[in-house]
């Protein structure tokens, strides 16, 4: 699935549901953004691009840590090709900080869109970069728009089969409704699951000093079963699978994914499955 598909699905169903779910979604894979942002190591005073900042999360918490609102000099620019999510973004934003701080949030494709060069001192992302139609150019492109020197600090999943929070649902209702096929190296969630392949395309990118390092961390799906449940078929790993299915087939397989999830139910309730993802750091 190239750009265009990507551009079009973010802004119809995908980005919708996103954004209707965004305190859960972020709560699941908030710390494994926080391990990219300590990565970043930004300080305040410094100009951040966010590729692919959906509804602002990493946003809110990069402006707070540049000093991008008040007496502050930093400032944050937020990329994301999805119209939903950058209106939840946007609203954030406003009650994080007002109508003055330095946060700006645009929609455009990140690998095409019109960046200034050398500016900015770091480039982050959460999850925002595995989409590319063609990620040499396209990381080629954003590096231009660091200072030499800059920094880049980006977290991306690692093997589908190391995520069980991704094949766990996904596995369970494929009887019903099969995931579609991803050809290895595809643009999709699990396309730099490769770290030898990731490291070259960013040297072929122009960037130095590229250093991958293993992250996992269970990810919370829900405080109950019922949340697992919901969360996973709605905007999580199983949810395109499902989305048109009829409603027959739907009670099916939502059965299928409680008895997978209740496998994984905590002491108290909670479900949680686990994430494996690389940490991504390097210079322009």
């Amino acid at each position: 699935m190239g750009n265009e598909a990507q551009i079009e699905f973010w802004n119809t169903a995908g980005g919708e549901r996103w954004a209707a779910f965004q305190e859960r979604l972020d709560r699941s894979i908030r710390p494994i953004g926080l391990a990219a942002l300590e990565a970043a190591r930004p300080v305040p005073g410094e100009a951040v691009l966010d590729v692919g900042c959906g509804c602002g999360d990493t946003v809110l918490e990069l402006a707070r840590r540049v000093g991008a609102a008040g007496e502050g000099t930093g400032r944050v620019l937020g990329l994301d090709v999805s119209a939903p999510m950058l209106a939840r973004a946007e609203a954030r934003a406003r009650e994080a900080f007002g109508d003055d701080a330095r946060v700006e949030l645009a929609r455009g494709d990140a690998s095409r869109h019109p960046l200034a060069a050398e500016s900015f001192d770091v480039l982050f992302s959460r999850f925002g970069v595995m989409f590319f139609d063609e990620p040499v150019p396209a990381f080629a492109h954003l590096a231009r728009a660091l200072k030499k020197g800059g920094r880049v600090a980006f977290v991306c999943w690692r093997a589908y089969e190391d995520n069980a929070w991704a094949h766990v649902p996904r596995e369970a209702v494929a009887p019903l409704a099969p995931p579609q096929a991803q050809e290895p190296r595809a643009p999709g969630p699990f396309r730099f699951a490769e770290g030898e392949w990731l490291e070259s395309l960013l040297h072929e990118a122009g960037l130095t000093d590229v250093s991958l390092a293993r992250f996992d961390v269970p990810m919370f799906l829900g405080a109950s079963l019922d949340e697992a449940v919901d969360m996973t078929t709605q905007a999580g790993p199983a949810a395109r699978q499902l989305a048109e299915v009829d409603e027959d087939t739907r009670a099916r397989a939502l059965s299928l994914v409680r008895d997978a999830l209740s496998r994984h139910v905590a002491p108290d309730g909670h479900v949680a499955l686990g994430t494996s993802s690389w940490v991504v750091t390097a210079r322009r």
